[in-house]
């Protein structure tokens, strides 16, 4: 009887387990449909989603655009007089790195596409580089090459910082303007002109110039993206007002604007000698942070800027070019006679 047991229970745990492989069988195969259906349908639902969007926002996304580019072949100045815009005087400082041939291409690269403009490249260098001097006759863009070595020095009780990189570069582009619209002969050019300091490493859009720099009368303001720690940070617009400013800074900043977000009338520099990046209104020196709105309410405030920006689009973004891996470079060693 015992062994009969024992027999019947063996049987009855080689059922078990059989039953558990051919349960194993079944159920992998229909986890595996049901992990597929429920993929296919999250991306699907997804994809549901951005179509209404679209839908739901056709004068965001499906809008006619203001030049048409696409079927005849032309560009956004094709139908204006370019010879009547008001010119734009760009300043951008830069210092020697591995990827500032590559910045000044991209930036290069985009100005190209914007008539009436004048590129003023200043150098962190004791003296100008073969580099950036090549760069600037291959670029089809009209241009002036600076240098200057000076570093901004940071006052107590900001002195737990060493330096304020591109204020004395951004100084010295101020400086030749001046001198070359003190000339007769460019008078006229510079009396409509429009003055935006342009960082190497940004990346902006070319209906940043048309659409909001080149129509500034003194100080105009719009939103700059992945600045201040945010996803843009900037002006809130309404009927050419700032109403607010979204900004993670604003309760220390009377104007959180990046130095890449406002654009100023050259004519209104030319009148104020003592308007210079890095000083206050008193003269004295700007801290880290404050550098935009020193300079900026020399000639305007909070109230009364321009705000030309749109509350829907951004067309400059704060970026930076990653450094690259050179981890085998001292072990390897490249030609350095091989320009990058």
């Amino acid at each position: 009887k015992l062994l009969c047991t024992r027999k019947m229970r063996r049987k009855m745990w080689k059922c078990e387990k059989m039953r558990w492989k051919y349960f194993a069988l079944i159920l992998f195969p229909v986890s595996n449909i049901l992990t597929g259906i429920i993929v296919y349908y999250h991306s699907y639902s997804h994809m549901t989603i951005a179509k209404c969007i679209r839908k739901d926002l056709p004068s965001a996304i499906h809008r006619e655009p203001e030049f048409d580019v696409t079927n005849k072949g032309l560009t956004m100045y094709d139908q204006l007089d370019t010879d009547t815009l008001p010119f734009i005087y760009v300043i951008t400082p830069t210092h020697a790195r591995y990827t500032q041939k590559v910045d000044l291409m991209s930036l290069c690269h985009t100005l190209m596409h914007v008539p009436n403009l004048v590129w003023i490249v200043i150098e962190d260098s004791e003296f100008k580089t073969d580099l950036v001097l090549k760069l600037l006759q291959w670029c089809q863009v009209e241009s002036v090459h600076l240098n200057n070595p000076k570093t901004q020095a940071i006052q107590w009780p900001f002195s737990w910082f060493t330096s304020l990189r591109g204020v004395p570069q951004r100084n010295e582009g101020l400086r030749w303007l001046r001198k070359y619209c003190a000339r007769p002969e460019n008078a006229g050019q510079c009396k409509r002109g429009v003055v935006y300091f342009a960082d190497d490493d940004n990346k902006y859009d070319v209906r940043l110039f048309e659409k909001i720099i080149r129509k500034t009368e003194k100080v105009s303001v719009f939103a700059v993206a992945f600045a201040g720690g945010l996803k843009f940070e900037g002006p809130v617009c309404s009927n050419g007002k700032a109403i607010s400013w979204h900004s993670a800074s604003e309760s220390s900043r009377k104007i959180p604007i990046d130095m890449a977000g406002f654009a100023m009338n050259v004519t209104l520099i030319l009148q104020r000698p003592e308007l210079w990046i890095g000083k206050d209104v008193h003269g004295k020196d700007s801290g880290r942070g404050h550098l935009e709105t020193d300079f900026i309410e020399h000639i305007a405030t909070r109230e009364t800027v321009e705000c030309r920006g749109s509350n829907s689009e951004v067309y400059v973004w704060h970026t930076k070019t990653m450094d690259p891996n050179l981890k085998h470079e001292w072990l390897y060693g490249s030609d350095r006679f091989v320009e990058v």
